[in-house]
């Protein structure tokens, strides 16, 4: 999967090299916008299909009876619909909110991506299967090969076909959900559970449904959360601003898209098993041990990840921006500052990924309505705060409208993680989260050292081009080494535990073993 991202992330560099920052917003902001407005219509389905409505509390009315996975099928298939309607309706808006400067191949580019989602949605209750399944070679493959043909077709059409870049992006987009539906329905078509017999039971969960309505109106908040800053953009950011916003944020969310997004699929699908062991148990405080265990383990390795990316992006943002798009990113825009802003960034989203993903796995389907209204409140926050912050810094301001946000996110979920643990006479047990000081300290130092190479390199690039740059990279390779191993050395227990997870054995395995015995 990092392959299948990198490659293409390599090819459109190339791409965007050829592209000025306005044509660079047309793509990355006002396609990708409409892109996620109309794929949010399956997240609420998705989520609540994976999880299934059994995964509720004893005693919720969710907890009744197994969810099939011919439920889950039918329940998941009703995102299709819906999600046509809204990208129907977004194509009108479009039509009547279209400029003077926006022309026939930017509504032709409209139209493409539009098609595009609405095809990849026709897949959705397949790609719920497979999740279920753990089929996870069957999604690999998928987004490899549909991520390679979207990188190639976009590539074809603006360099060798010499096609508008709105409109070829809109071809990669229909590229890609044509090579999601042929190895999905190539797959499963051929023994589809739908109308299997055996499987007895009833064809449509009512609480399954409840469920996807509580999480597809927390999607639609989370929605104006992490794309508000898009349309306010739209509505009143520069045209070069929403090209150097675009840029940073494909960039940037290339580790967020590889990493974060599966590692904080993984974990919600791993938090909701040990929830529905503990529901077996009756509240067992053994294996609530074990789930403070295993969140522990997954909050400090994203909170590690997340600060080596926050004390390495400040510091060579300037030098990869000069690398993958030229002079004409690196020292004519602020792409630079605004890249090191992003790392911090993604620290706060690594942390925020994992403890939603707790919160959401074990709440019921009233628990996440409650949830949902404090997601309105968050979302106003931070829609007031990008307006604010774009007016008076550009495109850093949106992020760090989002940095805030993100962080009031992280205090809500964390006060009720503590709720959720405290039958436990230790508690949640927070301390555990974060790495030792002696870890902590060792990348100050690091980040210290590479800030003044960095400063070396960006003094001297002028006249040398090589052998500063150099310097800076392996002076940026040496304090990796550093800082795994003092997370080697100052932390082995946590070294082991990953190690453990990693072999396929969850940290609760022991705690259900004592519990039944």
């Amino acid at each position: 999967q990092v392959v299948a991202r990198v490659l293409p992330f390599m090819v459109n560099a190339l791409v965007t090299r050829r592209l000025t920052p306005e044509e660079m917003g047309v793509a990355t902001i006002h396609y990708a916008l409409v892109l996620s407005i109309t794929l949010n219509s399956r997240e609420g389905f998705r989520r609540a299909s994976v999880r299934g409505a059994d995964a509720a509390a004893p005693g919720d009315k969710g907890s009744q009876g197994t969810t099939t996975d011919r439920q889950a099928l039918l329940v998941s298939s009703l995102s299709i619909p819906l999600g046509i309607l809204i990208g129907l309706a977004t194509w009108v808006l479009a039509l009547n909110l279209r400029s003077d400067s926006q022309g026939e191949a930017y509504m032709l580019g409209m139209k493409l991506h539009v098609i595009g989602a609405c095809l990849e949605l026709s897949i959705e209750p397949l790609y719920v299967l497979a999740q279920r399944q753990l089929m996870l070679p069957l999604r690999v493959t998928s987004e490899t090969l549909a991520t390679l043909l979207r990188c190639c077709t976009t590539y074809y059409f603006v360099l060798h076909r010499a096609t508008h870049p709105a409109v070829a992006f809109g071809y990669a987009q229909i590229a890609y959900a044509a090579a999601m539906a042929v190895v999905y329905l190539g797959y499963y078509l051929p023994s589809l559970p739908l109308f299997n017999a055996s499987q007895g039971g009833t064809w449509f969960s009512s609480d399954l449904m409840n469920l996807s309505a509580s999480f597809t109106v927390q999607a639609f908040w989370k929605l104006v959360l992490a794309e508000g800053e898009k349309a306010a953009l739209m509505a009143y950011g520069a045209a070069d601003t929403q090209g150097v916003y675009g840029l940073i944020s494909n960039l940037g969310s290339l580790l967020v898209r590889v990493v974060l997004a599966p590692f904080e699929e993984s974990a919600f699908l791993a938090f909701s098993r040990t929830q529905a062991v503990g529901g077996v148990t009756d509240d067992s405080l053994v294996l609530m041990r074990g789930q403070a265990r295993l969140l522990a383990l997954l909050v400090k390795l994203a909170s590690l990840g997340g600060l080596v990316v926050a004390a390495y992006g400040s510091n060579y943002s300037y030098l990869l921006i000069r690398i993958l798009y030229g002079t004409q990113w690196s020292d004519n825009t602020d792409a630079s500052s605004v890249l090191g802003l992003y790392s911090v960034y993604v620290l706060i989203l690594a942390v925020n990924g994992i403890t939603e993903a707790f919160v959401h796995s074990m709440s019921t389907a009233a628990q996440l309505r409650a949830q949902n209204k404090w997601l309105l409140f968050f979302s106003l926050v931070s829609l007031a705060l990008g307006v604010y912050f774009q007016h008076v810094l550009g495109a850093a301001g949106i992020i760090a409208a989002n940095s805030v946000t993100m962080v009031l996110r992280i205090c809500y979920s964390s006060l009720l993680i503590r709720q959720h643990f405290s039958k436990l006479p230790e508690g949640a047990n927070m301390r555990l989260w974060f790495p030792p000081a002696a870890v902590l300290a060792t990348l100050g130092v690091i980040w210290t050292t590479t800030m003044g190479t960095c400063w070396l390199f960006q003094s001297m690039v002028s006249e040398v081009r090589l052998a500063p740059g150099m310097v800076h990279v392996l002076i940026g390779i040496l304090g990796l080494t550093v800082f795994a191993l003092s997370v080697w050395n100052f932390d082995q227990h946590f070294c082991e535990q990953l190690s453990a997870l990693r072999r396929g054995r969850p940290l609760y395995a022991d705690a259900v073993e004592k519990k039944e015995t």
